[in-house]
């Protein structure tokens, strides 16, 4: 319900935005405003989590952002309101910090990659069965519906949480600014977050924007670029059910340069499609490995944190990769003014390649998992 509420409209947001006289510049502002509360808040949100020992009051506050951020989008009749309804929707999502750790805290520490990849295939379907449904819903009736209904799901989301149990917290040492500090300034962590701060820029110059308006100017309807965007989603659920299986078997650099080769070969031959059914299999073979990089990268970001400052470490690396979700659709429409929109892919697609080359250096040089007791 947390990610259905957030990507409901996601498939008609840059067509509306357009429609609402945006300019492409400013279609990227849109969609980059979802970044800019994740950037400012989810370090303090993951430190102050930790600090506070519970996770569930965070959780069921970033679903009352996204019911608001959706119901300002609701009632926008400007571009200006809109990028005022998706920052709030920033916010909401800031709170995906708490989510995984909280999810991850229910399973034993030497299965944090299937916790992480669990909670992920989640978050995929929601995103397949949101993006779906959200375009042909706008494609039935109209965009404005569409907020609304996201705006309800937030809502009733936090009624389902009310009667969750939290698991307890167990700390090995007492929490101070060091410890914190030492954790945040891992390099395993930096890298890693650096990483996915390249997936993360392609994913949202693409799939969450341009794709859409390259796919809408190739003939698609709102009820196809609701098929667009999930197919990729769904491809890259299969995607994170597959890192389960071959981070256990053949670790964390193989799966995630797999992911990064595929998603940056799917981005790379975008503008080369030209028809729906061209860009339907580039979005299969991009989602893939956007499910395979992505949680991988998540999963490898925690390993070596103790389940009590994992909160803190998770805020770190979102907070970083964040950068990429914020920079990618404003440079995107920027590229795509210079360069036309055939750039926006060719730049996204060579980010995701080097960021995949950066992979088996990084796990060899400073990967050491944690040795202390499993979490209770």
């Amino acid at each position: 319900m947390f990610w259905a509420a957030l990507y409901l409209y996601v498939p008609v947001l840059p067509a509306h935005a357009e429609r609402l006289d945006a300019g492409l510049v400013m279609v990227g502002a849109i969609v980059a405003s979802y970044a800019i509360a994740q950037f400012l808040l989810r370090i303090p949100v993951g430190v102050s989590a930790d600090l506070l020992g519970r996770r569930k009051p965070f959780v069921a506050a970033g679903l009352l952002f996204a019911a608001l951020g959706a119901a300002v989008m609701a009632l926008a009749d400007t571009p200006w309101t809109l990028f005022a309804g998706r920052t709030i929707t920033g916010v909401a999502a800031a709170s995906w910090v708490i989510s995984t750790v909280f999810f991850a805290s229910y399973f034993p520490r030497d299965q944090t990659a299937r916790g992480i990849a669990i909670i992920s295939v989640v978050n995929s379907i929601a995103l397949v069965a949101a993006t779906s449904i959200g375009g042909q819903l706008a494609d039935r009736w109209d965009a404005d519906l569409v907020f609304v209904i996201a705006a309800a799901v937030g809502v009733l989301g936090v009624l389902f949480l009310l009667p969750i149990a939290e698991p307890k917290m167990r700390r090995h040492q007492a929490p101070s600014s060091r410890a914190y500090l030492e954790v945040a300034t891992q390099p395993l962590l930096l890298m890693v977050s650096l990483i996915s701060a390249f997936v993360h820029f392609a994913n949202f110059a693409t799939i969450f924007s341009f794709t859409l308006v390259y796919a809408a100017r190739i003939g698609a309807d709102a009820g196809e670029l609701g098929l667009v965007t999930g197919a990729f989603l769904g491809a890259a659920t299969l995607g994170t059910l597959g890192t389960m299986i071959l981070v256990e078997r053949r670790g964390y650099a193989f799966t995630i340069l797999l992911g990064a080769t595929a998603l940056g070969i799917g981005l790379l031959l975008v503008p080369l499609s030209g028809t729906l059914t061209a860009l339907l299999g580039l979005q299969l073979l991009a989602g893939a490995g956007r499910g395979l990089s992505a949680t991988g990268l998540m999963a490898l970001s925690i390993s070596a944190v103790e389940p009590a400052n994992r909160a803190t470490a998770m805020g770190v690396y979102q907070a970083i990769y964040s950068i990429g979700m914020l920079t990618g659709p404003l440079l995107g429409g920027m590229i795509a003014d210079w360069l036309g929109l055939g750039g926006v892919f060719y730049v996204s697609g060579a980010l995701v390649l080097f960021g995949g080359a950066l992979v088996h250096p990084t796990v060899r040089l400073f990967h050491r998992p944690a040795l202390s007791p499993p979490a209770t």
